[in-house]
């Protein structure tokens, strides 16, 4: 990493889910202040892996308003990493780990933060992953 010209190491790679933490509320989403209040700590992970050039704070992005009838609108916010065979470890809420490979193109190498992406199953699997949705859980 480079920072003012000057080569740094990298402090981290890993970013903590979005919904954790947040001291903001939504209609459409759950956040968490703290751990005991998920509801299903098997199915929620906690941290990711996150792509080294794309860390900009402590949180990995996901889509609050993530809609799984509209996969038009869906966008892949921060980049998860692909360190792992193409593939990142989560940590979960109930302290177990797993590695999960990417398998649709656009996750593997997208071309920005915020990058639109159309029906991706990668995208589809990580909301799922991060949050319940009052009426839309899986």
């Amino acid at each position: 990493m480079t920072v003012a010209g000057v080569t740094q190491p990298r402090v981290r790679t890993v970013s903590l889910n979005c919904f954790l933490g947040s001291p903001v509320g939504s209609p459409v989403v759950r956040t968490y202040r703290r751990l005991g209040e998920v509801l299903r700590p098997v199915q929620t992970f906690t941290f990711i892996d996150e792509r080294e050039e794309t860390i900009n704070d402590g949180s990995f992005g996901l889509q609050w308003e993530f809609d799984p009838a509209t996969p038009a609108a869906w966008v892949l916010r921060d980049k998860p990493g692909t360190r792992h065979r193409g593939g990142a470890v989560l940590a979960y809420a109930d302290g177990h780990v797993e590695t999960h490979r990417w398998r649709d193109g656009r996750t593997l190498d997208p071309p920005r933060d915020d990058a639109p992406s159309p029906g991706n199953a990668d995208l589809s699997w990580l909301q799922a992953r991060a949050t319940e949705r009052p009426g839309l859980e899986p």
